[in-house]
């Protein structure tokens, strides 16, 4: 899922919908405890990528913000349009739709931060777009919602507001904390930056087991459903490359 805070909140709904196709056993503990660790893994990561940046970095991404803005286009136009089309060409349950279209609506999640580090990429392009995403996502990603999800439902989704409003607070506040910690404790910052990537992954993996515990059902869709879930990615890589290549 694009966002990493987002999908607990529609637990319920995602339950009611999928009690016409198979038992689904929702355990309070685990999802609790998921619900947790999706938080702790969003400061953390956050916060440790922030501290492996500096304002030297992450000026020139605002001065010259072609970057950001390419990356904000393809998140909330050209990403939640295209998973549209695709749903409209398949014939599967309304509420894999749904859920594909809202997964396609989330901003981009902490965790492509932990990829973007080991890949040698652009740190600060990742967490500068994470960041704004985070923040836009809130007047964006209600309007792609409704808009798209029209044809399956009456009235759209219940968007979470007040997840979103949390995210954007976690997000920015362990950025700054990671980057002030960057400027106060360059030495403890340049140890915990390649720590906290392996220990934040093992961490993610740990949650990942648990959200699939919360939603056994995932394990039992249709191999046709996987191939479509597996190929959406693989698509919008392929746009951002496009796009990268032609703009940048």
């Amino acid at each position: 899922m694009s966002s990493d805070a987002y999908s607990t909140d529609y637990t319920t709904w995602f339950y009611n919908e999928t009690q016409t196709t198979e038992p689904f056993v929702l355990k309070e503990g685990l999802y609790l405890t998921h619900k947790i660790l999706t938080n702790i893994l969003l400061i953390g990561v956050m916060f440790t990528m922030g501290a492996g940046l500096s304002k030297e970095l992450i000026i020139p991404q605002l001065r010259r913000p072609i970057g950001p803005i390419l990356g904000m286009i393809g998140q909330f136009l050209l990403l939640p349009l295209l998973t549209f089309g695709i749903m409209m060409a398949v014939d599967f349950p309304d509420y894999i739709k749904i859920g594909a279209v809202i997964t396609s609506s989330c901003p981009g999640g902490a965790y492509s931060n932990i990829w973007t580090y080991w890949s040698r990429g652009d740190l600060a392009l990742s967490v500068t777009m994470t960041t704004l995403s985070t923040a836009l996502a809130i007047i964006f990603m209600p309007i792609n919602v409704y808009i798209y999800t029209r044809p399956w439902v009456d009235e759209g989704p219940i968007i979470p507001f007040s997840s979103i409003a949390i995210a954007i607070a976690e997000t920015w506040i362990s950025v700054g904390l990671g980057i002030a910690c960057h400027y106060k404790f360059p030495n403890f910052s340049a140890r915990i930056v390649p720590i906290g990537a392996v220990f934040w992954f093992i961490v993610l993996i740990i949650d990942g087991i648990i959200q699939n515990m919360c939603y056994p059902q995932l394990i039992g869709l249709g191999g046709e459903i996987w191939l479509t879930i597996m190929l959406m990615p693989i698509v919008a890589f392929l746009l951002a490359i496009f796009m990268s290549a032609f703009f940048l």
